[in-house]
Formats: C-alpha cells, sequence, structure tokens
C-alpha cells in the first residue's frame, strides 16, 4: 500500500503534526495580531490624547475669540454710536455754515445797498446845505429890506 501520509523535506506529517502545527499557526497569528493590537491601541490611545489636547487648545483659543470678537462688536457699537453723534454735530455745523452765509449775503446785499445809498445821503446833504445857504442869503435879504423899512420909516417920519 502506498503510503498517502504528507511528507515536508522527507520527514512524514501526521494528523497530529498537522493540527499542532496548525495550532502553533493560529497562536502565532492570535499573538501577532494581540501584540500589534496593544501598541496600536497604546500609539492610538497617544494620538488620541494628542488629538483632546489640540482640540482642548482649539476650543480655549475658540472661546477667547469669542470673547475678543464680542469685545469688538462691543466697540464698534459704540464708535457707530459716536459717528452718529458727530454726524448729528456736522449738520448742526452745516446748519450754521448756511445761516452764516445767508446772514453774509445779507449783509453784503445791504452793504451794496449803503454804497447806493450814500451818493444819494451825500446829493442830499448838498441839497440842504444849498437850501441852508439860500435860507442864509435869504435871511439877510429879509434883514437888509427890514433894516431899509425901518430907515424909510425913520426917514418918513422926519417928513
Amino acid at each position: 500500500m502506498l503510503d498517502r501520509t504528507p511528507k515536508l523535506g522527507g520527514v512524514s506529517i501526521s494528523n497530529n503534526t498537522k493540527s499542532s502545527a496548525h495550532a502553533m499557526t493560529r497562536s502565532g497569528l492570535s499573538f501577532v495580531v494581540l501584540f500589534c493590537s496593544f501598541f496600536g491601541i497604546i500609539h492610538v490611545t497617544g494620538c488620541d490624547e494628542s488629538a483632546r489636547q489640540a482640540l482642548t487648545e482649539c476650543q480655549t483659543n475658540l472661546s477667547e475669540c469669542q470673547t475678543k470678537l464680542e469685545g469688538c462688536q462691543s466697540e464698534l457699537g459704540r464708535l457707530t454710536q459716536r459717528l452718529k453723534e458727530i454726524a448729528e454735530k456736522l449738520d448742526e455745523v452745516q446748519a450754521s455754515v448756511e445761516s452764516a452765509k445767508r446772514e453774509i449775503d445779507t449783509i453784503s446785499s445791504a452793504a451794496n445797498n449803503l454804497e447806493l445809498d450814500i451818493p444819494t445821503a451825500q446829493d442830499l446833504a448838498e441839497e440842504i446845505q444849498s437850501a441852508a445857504d439860500d435860507a442864509d442869503s435869504a435871511l439877510d435879504d429879509a434883514e437888509e429890506a427890514i433894516q431899509d423899512a425901518a430907515n424909510l420909516a425913520s426917514e418918513g417920519n422926519e417928513y
């Protein structure tokens, strides 16, 4: 009968040998898987810890940024209010400037009218002076006439 027992390098391998080899292979693989898993867990755990630290740091930074953003928004609100107040003041100043321009125009117009009236007043002054001179001359004439009348009266009394 032929020996059907498999041989490895001239050594026959029995079922017991196969089972042992298979069991050793399985346990070896289990050891390798367990060994790799253990170091993988340690490595992943290390990564997890680093990730947690990074996440905590990011959350802290985010919280600080939110606080700063709230401060900036508050400051922006304050500055916006201040700009509104300045705009209102500028409107008031602009209204004052417009009013001052109108007053300057009125004064300038009045000054121009005065310049036109000044020659008229000078003409009136000359006319008044002329009338006063005429009145003075008429008064002198009247005084002469009175004197002449008085002289005539006194001469008439003599006759």
